[in-house]
């Protein structure tokens, strides 16, 4: 007999995951609020709470497909909605462009996110090199995105620093969906 409560599925690195995706939704929060630098520390913490859940799993043997998605969908939240809804709130740009540049961002977000599954589920189909990332990593792309936000909001204003923030998350964009081998950081290896 199968149960199908949730506390049978969650594991302690769980947790790790749905604080990111708290500290996500508060960073986007407090910059609808506009006190943007809460929301870029949040993101950072996000991305602190992110990086231990996966090693917390692995160390206490506790991986499942549960933590996994429950992850994905967590940092979908901290590292794709949170850097987008900050574009579009905090750039001054016609609306239409901050939505497109935002929904860029987004789905770029999603599918680094959808590949990186793919990719681990499938190992033997999708080889690459250990230690190497195909594709810049979410949480690397939130975190220069959201810094890039908040020296706008602090330090820079005009059309050309708006113009640069927008041409920042696009690039930023394309480098999540390329198929360029990034090294993976020295605290997330």
């Amino acid at each position: 007999m199968y149960s199908y409560k949730i506390y049978h599925f969650l594991k302690l690195a769980d947790v790790f995951s749905i604080i990111n995706a708290c500290f996500g939704f508060s960073a986007i929060f407090f910059a609808f609020k506009g006190i943007f630098t809460y929301s870029f520390v949040l993101v950072i913490l996000a991305i602190f709470f992110d990086s231990l859940d996966g090693k917390l799993a692995r160390y206490m043997k506790q991986s499942s497909r549960f933590g996994v998605d429950l992850d994905s969908l967590s940092d979908v939240v901290s590292f794709a909605v949170a850097p987008a809804f900050f574009f579009y709130l905090f750039s001054s740009l016609h609306i239409f462009i901050r939505l497109i540049v935002a929904f860029v961002f987004l789905t770029a977000g999603i599918l680094r996110l959808a590949r990186f599954d793919i990719m681990k589920l499938f190992e033997r189909d999708y080889p690459h090199k250990k230690g190497v990332y195909i594709g810049l990593a979410v949480p690397v792309a939130a975190f220069f995105a959201s810094m890039s936000v908040f020296i706008i909001v602090y330090y820079c204003s005009g059309f050309i620093a708006n113009l640069l923030l927008a041409i920042v998350y696009l690039f930023l964009s394309y480098l999540m969906v390329s198929d360029i081998e990034f090294k993976k950081p020295r605290i997330l290896v």
